[in-house]
């Protein structure tokens, strides 16, 4: 991919330069960032992704892709749809995987005993991950947990998974 472990330092350098001089609410458009590399955009992409994941990781910097544009430097009160996109995205493909694996189940006649229960296994852990990811259990989630605790850290994934489940029981 590139020639030397020098030229790919100084691509990475200079694309972090202009990535972080960026201010926060700008877009860096493709070109500027091509003219950064000097290379193609399949060259220059796991160069780019690696540098907002360094820079995100040193200076908690965050950038969303503007489809067929370029990257926004986005505010920290722009940073929550992050999750939001990834959650549907999750709960879209959870339900899609789910559907296909029911229609197997329901049509296909030489299921074995051990696979028909696997399958049941996934199509059941796939509706938990669908359920968990919507919004309707993210508001759920959102209103059993204090706000006070939410303010110091980031609750843990069992004291998540404890409030989804208060909540779908009706122990909220």
């Amino acid at each position: 991919m590139f020639s030397t472990t020098p030229e790919r330092t100084e691509i990475a350098s200079r694309i972090s330069e202009l990535l972080n001089s960026a201010p926060i609410g700008t877009t860096i458009t493709n070109e500027s960032i091509l003219d950064a590399s000097g290379l193609p955009m399949s060259r220059t992409r796991p160069l780019l992704y690696s540098v907002m994941r360094a820079l995100n990781k040193a200076s908690g910097i965050v950038f969303g892709n503007v489809n067929g544009i370029g990257y926004q430097r986005l505010p920290t009160s722009s940073v929550p749809c992050i999750g939001q996109a990834a959650r549907r995205t999750i709960a879209r493909k959870s339900a899609g995987a789910r559907k296909t694996i029911i229609n197997a189940l329901d049509r296909a006649n030489d299921v074995e005993s051990a696979t028909r229960r696997r399958l049941h296994t996934e199509v059941g852990v796939l509706g938990l991950i669908e359920l968990s990811a919507d919004e309707k259990s993210f508001g759920r989630v959102a209103k059993a947990l204090p706000t006070q605790a939410l303010l110091r850290s980031a609750p843990s994934p069992s004291s998540i998974s404890a409030a989804l489940l208060a909540s779908l029981s009706g122990k909220e």
